[in-house]
């Protein structure tokens, strides 16, 4: 940066750890003087320009250790003073802390982090791939369901989730996420016991809606803290964090294939489902709380709270280095600049939603948007209705399955090593396609299997691009903001419950047309990426 001076003293005020001054003099007019000042340390010695040469140049290097805080430069005659600045480590940038103190990610420790808070995705994939087939089972207690209530017994469980997700932010700021998560597993095992009383012991319509919605508070807990869990110990910086955060979808879709392999096999079988279907869903909230021990806390609670302690053990299992003051020496870095910046990623305790939008409105815009087009993909048309659409080919939902789970694995490496805009816009623009001619050739054949091939296209697209990337970008530009976080997968799941409720009744009158509705969605999504999201938006 150059900037003219004329016969004028000028005081430069900073937080800078390195500052050179080059001062080159234009003219032969009277001498240059600068005189450095510093806080808690005596001021330097004066330095003189040889007056005599018309191109005499002064030229001072402040080092690391020298504290300067403030520099005084007086200046008779006209120069250009050059400045070139180099920022006070507490300022830079959480990755490149971590480059100065010579520290490394501990890759094989967040890997296992990372597939541990996967199964958080448990109960949403399970509840996708086989509630349909549960209530139309012949052990199922409660019979002949309009088609009303059909919806209504799938939707409670997303309304709960819906209620799960706007609960959550308002204790990030009061208990770790580890503890948290505890407590959400908690809340689903007790939705899922009560499920089980009230269709096998006290039957009950109304009250086994009332467990499915306990069961989603559950989920939609989990749902949140899942993937802001895996963004806060993934730091940034980090050069898969891209791909490992994928792991919570793909890990959705795995869920989603195993409950469509046991129903396929337990229709074969004289078998009571209930009781199959609530104790695997037992036995997973036994076998997350048995890992959850192994998990580091996540360190945005304990950078917000000051406790240096607890964050060098958590650093420790996240970042590899070669002794304890590499460790020290970083999280003494990264407190002081959570001091300076008071950035505290809305972990405040007295943030609402009102002023955050007043203050993050483009953010909370932009991340809802993304998750409420997922939805608006028509994905779950085909997930949660797809046996009931295919009925007479009972294989295929399997076949879908297992491609949306192929699709997923594919796509951490997509996103990994193509860029992610690009890969959202690509297959958007294929889905609208082939959500189009499935429209069309559903209104004018009866034959399932042109159908059934253009859903699995569609499903493979989605899973290697929508159904990742979403979950990513939020995290990404909401910041580990939980509040946004949540809000956004509200939105989602807020939609993910109007779809699924209204569905069986659009269906049922509109039959393919109500997927032009999709095509419409899938089309505005496109646009909206390419208008809206930056291209190197991971870095």
């Amino acid at each position: 940066m150059v900037k003219k001076v004329s016969f004028s003293d000028r005081v430069i005020s900073s937080s800078k750890e390195i500052i050179s001054l080059n001062a080159a003099r234009d003219s032969d007019k009277e001498y240059n003087e600068i005189e450095l000042q510093s806080i808690n340390r005596s001021p330097f010695p004066n330095q003189l320009v040889d007056s005599t040469s018309p191109n005499s140049l002064v030229s001072i290097q402040l080092s690391p250790d020298s504290n300067a805080k403030q520099i005084t430069i007086r200046q008779r005659g006209e120069y250009n003073v050059y400045e070139n600045t180099v920022e006070d480590l507490t300022m830079l940038s959480e990755d490149k802390l971590i480059e100065h103190t010579n520290l490394k990610f501990n890759n094989f420790n967040l890997f296992w982090y990372c597939l541990v808070l996967s199964f958080t995705s448990f109960p949403l994939g399970w509840d996708v791939g086989t509630i349909t087939n549960l209530i139309n089972h012949a052990s199922f207690t409660i019979k002949y369901l309009s088609s009303f209530k059909l919806g209504l017994v799938i939707s409670s469980f997303i309304l709960g989730s819906l209620v799960g997700c706007f609960f959550i932010p308002f204790q990030t700021n009061k208990h770790p996420l580890k503890s948290l998560l505890q407590f959400s597993t908690i809340i689903f095992l007790l939705g899922t016991c009560s499920e089980l009383l009230f269709l096998k012991w006290a039957i009950n319509y109304w009250c086994f809606i009332f467990g499915r919605f306990l069961s989603g508070i559950g989920c939609g807990s989990l749902c949140v803290i899942g993937p802001l869990y895996m963004n806060e110990i993934l730091l940034s910086g980090f050069k898969l964090r891209g791909f490992y955060l994928s792991f919570w979808q793909s890990f959705v879709c795995l869920i989603i294939l195993i409950g469509n392999i046991q129903n396929y096999y337990l229709n074969s079988v004289s078998v009571d489902m209930i009781y199959v279907h609530q104790v695997i869903k037992i036995f997973f909230v036994l076998f997350a709380n048995s890992l959850i021990p192994i998990l580091p806390h996540s360190p945005e609670f304990f950078k917000v709270k000051g406790d240096v302690a607890e964050l060098r053990k958590i650093y420790l299992k996240i970042l590899k280095s070669n002794g304890q003051n590499e460790i020290d020496n970083f999280v003494s870095l990264q407190n002081q600049h959570q001091l300076q910046s008071n950035d505290k990623h809305g972990y405040e305790t007295n943030l609402s939603y009102v002023e955050l939008f007043q203050t993050q409105s483009n953010k909370i815009i932009k991340c809802c948007f993304i998750m409420a087009f997922q939805q608006l993909t028509g994905i779950n048309y085909f997930f949660y209705y797809g046996p009931i659409i295919f009925r007479n080919f009972k294989s295929a939902f399997i076949i879908m399955s297992l491609v949306n789970l192929i699709g997923s694995l594919l796509g951490g490496p997509i996103i990994h090593l193509w860029n992610i805009k690009y890969n959202l816009i690509l297959s958007g623009c294929l889905m609208a396609i082939l959500m189009t001619v499935y429209s069309l050739i559903g209104q004018f054949t009866s034959h399932l299997v042109p159908l059934i091939v253009l859903s699995i296209t569609f499903i493979f697209f989605f899973a290697i691009s929508w159904g990742p990337s979403c979950g990513i970008l939020v995290n990404v530009i909401a910041n580990n903001n939980p509040k946004i976080v949540s809000l956004s997968i509200g939105l989602n799941w807020l939609f993910n419950w109007i779809i699924i409720t209204i569905s069986p009744w659009m269906i049922q009158r509109f039959q393919f047309n109500y997927n032009w509705i999709f095509v419409a969605s899938l089309i505005s999504m496109t646009l909206f990426i390419q208008i809206f999201i930056p291209k190197n938006i991971l870095g």
